[in-house]
């Protein structure tokens, strides 16, 4: 099933990546490891839930001959269950700070955080994240 390599895929997003050897041991010390981290972020709760539940068939995955009670099901359904607290919790943070971003500087923020803010600020990422949570 190309399901079960998605939902394998999802759960390696925190995983280094395999560089191929003839890669340069430079670029690899060009940027450091806490840096190379804070890039990955995990699959968005949206995207676990397409996973777990097929909204063109209007059906959970498992109907789909997908074990319910089998990895990745299970760890895909764990990760989607902490994405979703996570998700709406970024959302507040970053609406917030959208919001008050002409108020005061954000000296202290990463040049990441700074350009995810103005996807933010009308609030439109946070009601899309709760009417899908309801």
């Amino acid at each position: 099933h190309l399901l079960l390599a998605q939902m394998t895929q999802a759960l390696k997003w925190d995983q280094n990546e395999v560089k191929p050897e003839d890669e340069t041991e430079e670029k690899k010390e060009d940027k450091p490891e806490d840096e190379q981290k804070s890039k990955k972020r995990p699959p968005s709760a949206k995207d676990l839930y397409d996973m777990l539940y097929d909204c063109v068939e209007d059906r959970h995955v498992f109907e789909f001959g997908i074990d319910s009670k089998a990895e990745p099901y299970i760890s895909v359904r764990r990760l989607f269950v902490e994405r979703v607290a996570a998700d709406l919790e970024e959302a507040v943070k970053f609406t917030t700070m959208a919001r008050n971003s002409l108020e005061s500087s954000h000296d202290d923020l990463s040049s990441e955080e700074l350009k995810r803010i103005a996807d933010f600020r009308d609030g439109l990422k946070l009601t899309e994240l709760n009417e899908f949570y309801q």
